[in-house]
């Protein structure tokens, strides 16, 4: 095949096997990739030399004097193709790319390796000429190094680069790759969203959850909400509340004579149910109050018409079970 507009004969596969070993875990560094790609340019004009010394310059012979056509250059020059490199996979944060195809060997191809958010990376660098590849993981528990050399056209396994050289390389340019010491989970505060339609018995109950039991209860329209979205407050109130306590009282009689609450209560308990779970609204009904057939078998608490503080007691015992809960742990 042409390499660099020169003709290149395969060699015949080798048997000998893909050599592998494993280190313990290294931060990756351009450092240190560089110092790799250096080692297999090594072994790139050491096939080159030992073909043009095997060969040497025969009239007619084009495909072999191209070994002392190249050398010949490299040593004038002090540059020589035919190596690619580069990263084939990378992890930073919570984006991965693999499959990442390498190309032609150019200067700072390895920057990315001295991102302080690299958490794993995988490099490849193979030499045209010399039939090697050298390919190095780097993740928080080891790292791997594969060196392949089946296509040596030498057979000689004492041309560069050598496991012992890639692992001298390695463990003396690399710093051992430590994990940073998590913090310990604290438990966020605890605040109740309390949830209403226009009838006051709500504000007893919230008024009775914070001064007898020391909640921390918040309602709609604690907070000046001028020329805000009811859709961005609710998800605001939802993001820094632990729990929600959703009060339908009797507040729209229907013309069969039943009682219903009011429909934004309705729409709360559901938007409530959906972003903290469903064990963490609590729905505290007034007696005669009719149920979407829905919220059957959901967490309620029911009071006798016109007497709120009678579900006092239950609410603040569901609160104190959701507040007493470690961290992290389902329900």
């Amino acid at each position: 095949m042409l390499v660099g507009g020169h003709l290149y004969v395969e060699a015949d596969w080798k048997d000998t096997p893909l050599e592998t070993s494993r280190l313990p875990a290294l931060r990756p560094t351009s450092g240190a990739a560089e110092a790799l790609v250096a080692l297999v340019h090594k072994s790139e004009v050491g096939s080159l030399e030992r073909a043009a010394a095997k060969h040497g310059r025969k009239a007619g012979h084009g495909w072999t004097n191209q070994y002392s056509d190249m050398i010949d250059a490299y040593r004038e020059t002090g540059q020589l193709g035919g190596i690619k490199a580069g990263i084939t996979s990378i992890t930073r944060g919570n984006r991965s790319r693999t499959d990442i195809p390498i190309k032609d060997y150019e200067p700072g191809v390895f920057a990315d390796l001295d991102l302080p958010d690299v958490e794993n990376v995988t490099i490849l660098i193979e030499g045209t000429w010399a039939s090697r590849k050298l390919e190095v993981s780097f993740v928080p528990w080891e790292s791997e190094v594969t060196l392949d050399a089946r296509g040596d056209i030498f057979d000689d396994d004492t041309l560069p680069p050598t496991l012992d050289a890639i692992e001298q390389i390695l463990t003396s340019m690399l710093e051992p790759w430590s994990f940073v010491p998590v913090a310990p989970m604290q438990q966020p505060p605890f605040r109740v969203f309390i949830g209403h339609g226009g009838d006051s018995q709500w504000r007893e109950l919230r008024d009775n959850l914070r001064d007898h039991h020391g909640y921390e209860v918040e309602a709609f329209e604690a907070l000046p909400r001028t020329g805000q979205v009811i859709s961005d407050i609710l998800q605001g109130m939802a993001a820094a509340s632990t729990a929600a306590v959703l009060v339908l009282t009797k507040a729209d009689e229907m013309k069969d004579g039943t009682w219903h609450g009011r429909q934004n209560v309705i729409h709360e308990i559901g938007f409530f149910q959906g972003r903290l779970g469903w064990d963490h609204a609590i729905i505290v009904v007034e007696e005669g109050v009719v149920l979407p057939t829905n919220l059957d078998g959901t967490q309620q608490v029911r009071f006798p018409s016109g007497v709120i503080s009678a579900a006092e007691g239950k609410v603040a015992a569901a609160l104190q079970l959701l507040r007493a809960r470690p961290i992290g742990v389902c329900p």
